[in-house]
C-alpha cells in the first residue's frame, strides 16, 4: 500500500531522493524504537514488576515491543 500522489508529479531523480529520505527516516525511527524498547524491558526486568492478575513479570509482555 503506497500513497504516491506527490511522486506522480515529480521527475525520476526527485522521486529517488524522496524514496531514500523516507527509507532513512523509517530506519532512524525503527532504531530509536528498538533502543528505547530495550531500555524499557531492562528497566522492568530490574524493577521486578509482576502482573497482579497473571502473576508473571511485566517484562515478558514488554518483550513483544522490540
Amino acid at each position: 500500500m503506497c500513497v504516491d500522489f506527490i511522486l506522480t508529479f515529480t521527475n525520476k531523480s526527485t522521486t529517488r531522493i524522496l524514496n531514500i529520505g523516507v527509507h532513512l527516516l523509517t530506519l532512524i525511527f525503527l532504531v530509536l524504537l528498538t533502543i528505547y524498547s530495550c531500555c524499557l524491558v531492562i528497566f522492568t526486568f530490574q524493577s521486578g514488576q509482576i502482573a497482579p492478575s497473571l502473576g508473571i513479570p511485566f517484562f515478558f509482555a514488554y518483550l513483544a515491543i522490540p
